[in-house]
């Protein structure tokens, strides 16, 4: 067990396998995990054994990961945006996100005011750079976008390449504008992380000191 697993403990036994059979194994295997894991740190499996016939012997290895911790799901808002979204452009809205694990679904919700919404192609892009065309010219003259893609609500092809990534990081939401006579305004954006997740919090140091009253020096510590 490597990864974040401390042990192992557990025997899997396969009296008789017929040559290109299958056989599903439900001997329990008990994994413990280190104290100091985040909730969505991975462990790494591996199952040592041998195959033996009448005429030799072979060794075997099979190796699993699998994240650990509770399975739950974050929604993470970014309100009041105002961004104005131009004729003939393409503008994008950077998304920090603070939360760090294991993605396993993903959904994100738009509101975005525009004259004509057949004129958008809206593109998802993950911090580890991966693109996502969220929508592509439907809608037509529809004056309001204000829908949930992904989780919970329509299905987009190439989502699930977000499976077993972790949100952590600089998403951006890119919107372009591929005709003229029209624009709009980016009112807001929700995304929808379920996973194994845990929230990543900043400190600043200067909280953390005490302050001196009539003297703004820092103090010193030895």
């Amino acid at each position: 067990v490597t990864g974040c697993g401390a042990s192992a403990l557990g025997d899997v036994a396969i009296p008789t396998l017929a040559p290109r059979a299958t056989l599903r194994i439900a001997t329990p295997i008990t994994v413990a995990t280190l104290a100091s894991c985040n909730n969505g740190e991975k462990v790494d499996l591996t199952l040592l054994g041998d195959y033996a016939s009448f005429a030799m012997r072979l060794g075997l290895a099979a190796e699993a990961k699998f994240p650990i911790g509770v399975l739950t799901t974050i929604e993470v808002a970014f309100p009041n945006l105002g961004l104005h979204t131009p004729d003939l452009a393409t503008v994008q809205q950077l998304l920090e996100v603070n939360t760090r694990g294991t993605l396993v679904d993903f959904g994100i919700h738009l509101r975005i005011a525009h004259t004509y919404i057949g004129d958008l192609v809206l593109t998802l892009v993950h911090p580890n750079g991966t693109q996502i065309v969220l929508r592509n010219g439907e809608g037509g003259a529809n004056e309001l976008i204000d829908q949930t893609y992904g989780l919970g609500g329509s299905p987009v092809d190439g989502l699930g390449a977000l499976s077993g990534t972790d949100p952590l990081g600089q998403w951006k939401l890119m919107i372009q504008d591929d005709a003229g006579g029209d624009e709009g305004t980016l009112d807001s954006i929700t995304l929808i992380l379920r996973g194994y997740l845990s929230q990543v919090h900043s400190l600043n140091l200067g909280d953390l000191l005490p302050r001196l009253e009539g003297d703004e020096s820092i103090p010193e510590f030895r």
